[in-house]
């Protein structure tokens, strides 16, 4: 594997910028490192601003949130949310019914049954919370929300694209036409590097640290989306409970994969369909990908060490690590 000095969850390579240095930013937010590099005019500090409010909107553990508001209201009354809420919401709605619900942002209650239990939560209440997830239960009303039953609402899978969406935005109104930012597990390729070429990104090596790569794509005007069994989980006896949940088992997804980069140039779909398409394991990953009416490349990262990857990236993708074969799919 490569290694680089960098917390970044799927790696920034600046090589190839020989002329000209980035205004750049490094912080913390939506509970994940974040960094930005940007040519041309300095606005970090607003794109920045614009992802602690975003922050403040749909975090579900900030009081006052969005979210949070919704969650306390237990189903009881439709919430008033902030125009951006409704409209993530809207576009998630869609992306739900596209993926059959392998994404649905009501495993809230789900996720937080695992995290409060000490080993693997008993079968009966994995049942009932699951009874819980279902976006058809998320109710909007103009520029109000009201959430049905028991479920809860966890927007932490789509926030941080929604948050590359409104930032490219930023950088499109500014005239910015040269940036690499970095968003948890998304990565905004804007325009090209310095040099008019490609940015360069590595993929994570999903048994490294968050500063190794097996592989590196070469990309612009796009964002790559991760989802993975590697950044948030524990063990239990000696077997290890990822953070993506498997909305049709109530249990972590368990397949063949170990991750999958979406390469997009939107966001949100790149968000929901990372998650999506990891649960759907390889073979059917493929075929909803080739079946889709939405256009996007992957990088599929194999339990038996195999690098698949899409049509579209043919030329554009290599390995870095030799124990890793490369394969076209």
């Amino acid at each position: 594997m490569r290694k680089l000095t960098s917390f970044l969850l799927v790696l920034l390579l600046l090589s190839g910028c020989t002329s000209g240095k980035p205004y750049t930013m490094t912080f913390f937010a939506m509970d994940t490192f974040m960094s930005f590099s940007i040519y041309g005019e300095d606005l970090t500090e607003e794109l920045s601003r614009r992802v602690y409010e975003l922050e403040d909107i749909m975090s579900e553990t900030r009081q006052g949130s969005d979210v949070c508001n919704i969650n306390e209201s237990k189903g009881s009354r439709y919430v008033e949310v902030s125009p951006q809420t409704v409209e993530l919401l809207l576009r998630t709605i869609e992306l739900c019914h596209i993926t059959d619900g392998l994404f649905d942002p009501t495993v809230g209650a789900l996720k937080q049954l695992w995290e409060s239990s000490s080993g693997i939560p008993e079968r009966d209440k994995i049942e009932t919370t699951l009874s819980n997830v279902d976006y058809n239960k998320l109710l909007i009303k103009g520029n109000t929300v009201k959430l049905e039953s028991s479920a809860l609402l966890d927007l932490g899978g789509v926030a941080k694209g929604y948050a590359c969406d409104e930032c490219l935005d930023i950088l499109r109104e500014n005239g910015v036409s040269q940036a690499l930012l970095q968003l948890g597990g998304s990565v905004i390729a804007h325009g090209t590097n310095i040099d008019g070429k490609d940015w360069k990104i590595g993929i994570r090596d999903p048994d490294g640290s968050a500063s190794e790569y097996i592989a590196v794509v070469q990309v612009s005007d796009t964002i790559l989306t991760s989802s993975g069994d590697y950044e948030r989980f524990k063990e239990i006896d000696g077997v290890r409970y990822h953070h993506i949940f498997d909305t049709r088992t109530g249990y972590p997804v368990s397949n063949d994969l170990r991750s999958v980069t979406i390469i997009y140039p939107e966001g949100i779909t790149g968000d929901v369909l990372s998650t999506a398409v990891f649960a759907m394991g390889l073979q059917d990953g493929l075929s909803f990908l080739y079946s889709s009416d939405i256009e996007f490349d992957a990088v599929f990262i194999t339990k038996d060490m195999k690098i698949v990857y899409t049509q579209g990236l043919k030329g554009k993708i290599e390995v870095t690590d030799g124990r890793y074969s490369l394969e076209a799919a």
